[in-house]
């Protein structure tokens, strides 16, 4: 359940940042607080399949919603409250996705790196979930 190409996040579902204190919600063993998730979609490029709609899949809560594309150069770009701005030592995002482990590429910024995925354990829709986990500072 995963694609080949540029910022690839979030193919299960949710992206969040990791930050602040507010209620929590875990998602596949982590835990996050209820606004530390990207809010809108705000572009995409290529054709994508999901078993809801694009923006949904890739701002609810839901780990089990995804996004597939097989478009050569497919991307999306997600907004986030200011909360991402959070810069800590260790992770500030987390990147979810079904399926094998599998390196995405995420472009943060003008700065793109390559994070490779390991799982977490847990499975959705009959699929391992797997995270990337991204630290700016890295």
């Amino acid at each position: 359940m995963h694609a080949k190409h540029l910022l690839r996040i979030a193919l299960a579902g949710t992206v969040f940042a990791i930050t602040g204190a507010h209620a929590s919600i875990t998602v596949a063993g982590y835990t996050f607080a209820d606004n530390d998730f990207a809010y809108a979609l705000n572009a995409s490029s290529g054709a994508f399949t999901t078993n809801s709609t694009l923006t949904t899949a890739l701002t609810d809560k839901d780990v089990g919603t995804y996004v597939f594309s097989t478009s050569p150069g497919a991307s999306f770009l997600l907004g986030f409250t200011d909360n991402l701005a959070y810069n800590g030592s260790g992770a500030d995002l987390a990147l979810f996705e079904l399926g094998a482990p599998d390196t995405l590429d995420v472009a943060i910024g003008f700065t793109q790196k390559r994070y490779l995925s390991s799982s977490t354990g847990f499975t959705a829709n009959g699929f391992s979930v797997n995270v990337a986990l991204v630290d700016r500072n890295a």
